[in-house]
């Protein structure tokens, strides 16, 4: 009974915080947001002015500079909330270089200083990276990889034009997209770190003038968004199924769709700019892609949101949705089905209590983090290995990420 009332006390405070179904505006529309990144309790956003931050249950106006204030951060990955890695555009040209912080954003070094090939255009992910693993990291407009945290750079053979991306269960496969010379929708993979690619088949993703901007991955699913479009392939791209194409719905929802992320509960969300109406306008799936729900809200002050990206915090009973652009977004959305294609991990933590404090993580799976939380929602200690050793006795959250998606668990130290 003591487990229960616990929990419960937990799951009211976490729904209190922000409010079931509710939306917030964060601030930020003083300077354009172009990324967002969450570790651990923090949420990162990468501005016209360099990187802010500010803790994903807060939901008030207020952001703390750290880093790169004056320069446009186009993206930012965290490590640890020391080691950051920053995409930096330069000049007028918009071509970028690479940054790299191991103080928390006090101070940054150049890991890439060669100006890139291509300028930022509309590209959501210039690096991809695997897991929690920054030492590893895929430059798409400097078609260049490193493996040693930027000591070493060597050649990408090919390049696309939007995205690169890393599947988070295969850290040898990776992806990069957006469309080719003759207004085509174009995914290109490699199943060997970057060292061939092989093109994807892209028949029935969408007709005429659209482009790959992101992807998703459910099982063997793949799901690509583009210009108004999500489409899905069970098959490695031998065929496209359309899950949703916006050309046909009222004006304001023919979004050219940026980013799509995947909650641990299942849900899949996406989201991008619209041309039309001063609203935050975002697309919801249950089903692993095949159909979706549209979600819209006000944007402040009459001004259109201009959505460049999307990032997710999900805890027990939530998923706290974040979307930046004109200024910062929040909404909360409170779910209650796992998606059918997440299998579970085979995981068990041992001893369950504990009396002195020590546990062990048992999984086939690799493990990719975990992060503990008390009964305020509050991040506790984070790690990567299989053991955890805590210091005060209390009733504790357990969140696991494997290769295979995140788990929770209950963990006592009694």
């Amino acid at each position: 009974m003591k487990i229960v009332r616990c929990l419960s006390v937990l799951f009211s405070i976490l729904i209190s915080l922000q409010g079931q179904g509710q939306t917030y505006y964060l601030g930020l529309g003083n300077t354009k947001t172009t990324d967002l990144f969450i570790y651990g309790d923090t949420i990162y956003a990468g501005t016209y002015n360099g990187i802010y931050k500010k803790n994903v249950y807060a939901s008030d106006t207020n952001w703390t500079p750290c880093g790169l204030q004056g320069n446009h951060v186009v993206q930012i990955v965290a490590a640890d909330y020391q080691k950051f890695i920053a995409v930096v555009e330069i000049g007028s040209l918009k071509k970028t270089r690479i940054h790299k912080s191991i103080n928390g954003g006090n101070t940054f070094s150049l890991i890439l200083a060669d100006t890139s090939f291509q300028n930022s255009y509309q590209y959501l992910d210039h690096i991809a990276y695997s897991g929690n693993n920054i030492d590893t990291i895929y430059s798409l407009s400097h078609m260049k990889k490193t493996f040693n945290g930027g000591n070493t750079w060597s050649p990408i053979p090919y390049s696309s034009l939007r995205f690169i991306k890393v599947h988070p269960a295969h850290s040898n496969e990776l992806f990069m997209g957006g469309e080719t010379m003759i207004f085509s929708p174009e995914i290109k993979h490699s199943s060997d770190f970057a060292g061939t690619f092989s093109n994807v088949n892209m028949s029935g993703f969408f007709g005429g003038d659209n482009s790959v901007h992101d992807m998703e991955f459910v099982g063997n699913r793949w799901i690509g968004v583009g210009e108004g479009v999500i489409s899905y392939t069970d098959d490695n791209g031998t065929n496209w199924n359309q899950g949703i194409n916006t050309w046909s719905y009222p004006l304001g929802w023919g979004l050219y769709i940026l980013d799509i992320e995947k909650s641990k509960h299942g849900t899949l969300y996406a989201s991008g700019e619209a041309f039309y109406g001063n609203r935050v306008n975002y697309f919801a799936s249950n089903n692993n892609g095949e159909s979706w729900d549209t979600v819209s809200f006000a944007s402040v002050h009459n001004i259109n949101p201009s959505i460049k990206c999307i990032a997710l915090f999900d805890n027990l009973t939530s998923d706290y949705l974040f979307l930046g652009g004109n200024g910062v977004y929040l909404t909360n959305n409170a779910v209650s089905q796992v998606n059918e294609f997440i299998k579970d991990s085979e995981i068990s933590i041992y001893p369950n209590p504990s009396n002195d404090g020590n546990f062990f993580i048992q999984t086939d799976d690799r493990i990719i983090s975990w992060t503990i939380y008390n009964m305020l929602g509050q991040l506790i200690l984070s790690g990567k290995d299989n053991t955890i050793q805590l210091q005060k006795k209390n009733f504790y959250i357990l969140s696991i990420e494997t290769n295979r998606g995140r788990q929770t668990r209950k963990i006592i130290y009694q």
